[in-house]
């Protein structure tokens, strides 16, 4: 990977404030991941934040990589790894639309958990292909759409309010963009399985 193609990208809360106030919430997805993942795999987590999904499948997985657009979150995904002392988990900040480092197929399974609502839109798809490109299975947690008119689907609307202009910005564009959905047609990845979580507010696709 060219340093050159990597566009830094920082928010407030990134690292240690996103590990403490972020991660716990998401630690029923990261659950749910690990238990539709074959033991002995090698999974790509795109968008990895501060390291939870890759610690959480250290045990389990022969190699993980995570991979995310934020130095601070990898900084500290990386003080984390190197804490637990964990051999077969590793971390690159880096754009994960381009991974030419990796060959195709290079691994099992890629993750990515709400990552995609973040992005800008013209990277959605990109990402979603490169993945698929380097992996034989792209399993992706994000927003339902539309979302549920429900209390949690409210509190995730507050939330997303909180992170930041631009952040609700590309939480909006997201949602008119047809979500999870739409992406995986416009990806050109058939879905395999899909099924609801947290109050219906987030939905799991993996494809075939």
């Amino acid at each position: 990977m060219r340093r050159s193609a990597i566009e830094p990208r920082t928010a407030f809360y990134d690292g240690r404030p996103y590990a403490m106030l972020v991660e716990p919430l998401q630690a029923g997805l990261h659950r749910r991941l690990a238990e539709m993942i074959e033991p002995g795999s090698t999974v790509i987590d795109a968008c990895c934040g501060p390291g939870a999904l890759p610690l959480h499948l250290a045990g389990k997985c022969k190699r993980v990589t995570g991979v995310d657009l934020s130095p601070r979150q990898i900084k500290h995904a990386e003080q984390r790894r190197r804490r637990g002392d964990l051999q077969n988990v590793f971390f690159l900040a880096a754009d994960v639309t381009e991974l030419r480092r990796w060959a195709d197929g290079a691994f099992d399974v890629a993750t990515i958990v709400l990552g995609l609502h973040e992005m800008p839109a013209a990277k959605r798809v990109p990402t979603l292909r490169e993945l698929a490109r380097v992996s034989r299975c792209v399993m992706a947690v994000d927003y339902t759409v539309p979302l549920p008119r429900n209390l949690p689907g409210l509190m995730t609307r507050m939330v997303e309010v909180a992170a930041g202009l631009r952040h609700f910005a590309a939480f909006r564009n997201y949602l008119r963009q047809g979500g999870l959905g739409a992406l995986f047609v416009e990806a050109g990845l058939s879905v395999a399985h899909r099924e609801h979580l947290a109050g219906k507010v987030l939905t799991l696709y993996r494809s075939s």
